[in-house]
């Protein structure tokens, strides 16, 4: 979540991002590998994607 923290978010795209919600391979701009692993974090609003390894 510490992302989630550092980002600039003035459109709320990132607002169903909860820490305590199990699964964020649900949330928002994730996406998940099979194995449940985040694989993308798709950073529209900045232009850009980060991949996450």
């Amino acid at each position: 979540m510490a992302i989630k923290n550092d980002l600039n978010d003035p459109h709320n795209v990132l607002e169903n991002w909860d820490i305590n919600y199990i699964d964020p391979c649900s949330w928002r701009m994730i996406t998940c590998s099979l194995d449940g692993s985040i694989s993308t974090l798709v950073l529209l609003f900045q232009c850009y994607t980060m991949l996450v390894n």
